[in-house]
């Protein structure tokens, strides 16, 4: 099922950008994504869109790509834009991390992103494969 960059949020973009990362072998519990048992420590949440731990990196590697963040108008919240080759990118969202967190998947996966079904019935204890790019 594709899922437009734009109208990710949660659990869509977190894995998402795990995608965009590289991260593969993240366990779904509840409505969080976590790193495997082991890995860091059994707890660790995956949340980019929601942890600066996690999204602060990516929104200062979105500020080196030439992104900038504006609070934008009618009550969109925060906008995510750059200009590439006379044409401007743009992301919304919410919060500052929901707009880098959208701007990044944009700039590497573009518009649209492809998930499988069965995320959208996934159990709270079963693992969520995501294969790099």
């Amino acid at each position: 099922m594709k899922i437009k960059t734009s109208e990710q949020s949660d659990l869509t973009l977190d894995l998402a950008v795990a995608k965009c990362k590289g991260i593969t072998g993240l366990v779904l519990r509840g409505t969080y994504l976590h790193y495997p048992p082991g890995q860091f420590s059994d707890e660790e949440a995956y949340s980019p869109s929601t942890d600066w731990e996690l999204g602060g990196p990516i929104v200062d590697m979105l500020i080196e790509e030439g992104w900038t963040f504006a609070k934008a108008d009618f009550n969109l919240g925060i906008k995510c834009f750059r200009f590439v080759e006379g044409d401007i990118q743009y992301q919304y969202g919410a919060t500052i991390l929901i707009a880098a967190m959208r701007s990044f998947v944009f700039g590497r996966l573009g518009n649209e992103v492809e998930f499988p079904e069965a995320i959208c019935h996934t159990k709270s204890t079963q693992r969520v494969h995501v294969r790099p790019f």
